[in-house]
């Protein structure tokens, strides 16, 4: 992958690859489900808690349900050992497409637009390159909106996806999470740039990129 231009970390072991992707904040991870130290399937829980960057499982050709394993885990992909080197390279390329078109910038671990920018591994958000104070429930709404440009959430969906189907929240709490959102975010809450309210339908975050 070096005679392809791509600058490559190695880790022999679970750790020390957990401790570069900290350390390097890559574009992509490769990751074998079989390590001597650690199981593949515990690294790409952490790494899903921390960042949403494309990851590839490699898995033994005779163990097919790794693959849908793969999946469940979070892996955007996977390719079965052996492998030939063009396949591989072929998938990053892919994927760093597809994420790179989704607005990602990827090297650094942040999605950003216009003058919003999230740090996805200290959980950081800058307006105007200063940051601003979210609670959980509005990261995590924002999160949702802008790995998700333009597509609109109804209330039931993001209480699904932000409260994890707590029975105690209700739709109008989602209301009151926009609102303070909003007034954190948006030069004029009352007109909104990014959070738009779709009539009857819920609320989409609006990407002028896409």
């Amino acid at each position: 992958m070096i005679k392809e231009n791509f600058e490559v970390y190695k880790a022999q072991n679970g750790y020390d690859g957990l401790s570069l992707f900290y350390e390097k904040n890559p574009s992509i991870v490769i990751l074998d489900l079989m390590l001597p130290d650690i199981s593949g399937e515990a690294i790409c829980r952490e790494i899903r808690e921390k960042s949403d960057i494309p990851l590839i499982m490699l898995t033994a050709k005779s163990h097919e349900e790794n693959e849908l394993q793969a999946f469940s885990l979070g892996a955007d992909d996977f390719i079965r050992k052996p492998f030939n080197i063009k396949e591989l390279i072929a998938k990053v390329n892919v994927l760093l497409c597809r994420y790179e078109n989704r607005g990602f910038l990827l090297h650094e671990n942040i999605i950003e637009d216009r003058y919003i920018k999230m740090n996805m591994i200290n959980k950081t958000v800058s307006i105007h390159e200063k940051i601003v104070e979210l609670t959980p429930t509005e990261y995590k709404l924002l999160e949702l909106f802008m790995r998700n440009p333009n597509r609109t959430f109804s209330r039931e969906k993001m209480m699904q996806e932000v409260f994890e189907y707590q029975k105690e929240s209700f739709e109008r709490t989602i209301d009151t999470h926009i609102k303070n959102l909003r007034n954190k975010i948006e030069h004029e809450d009352k007109n909104p740039e990014f959070i738009k309210t779709i009539f009857a339908m819920g609320y989409h975050y609006e990407n002028n990129k896409n």
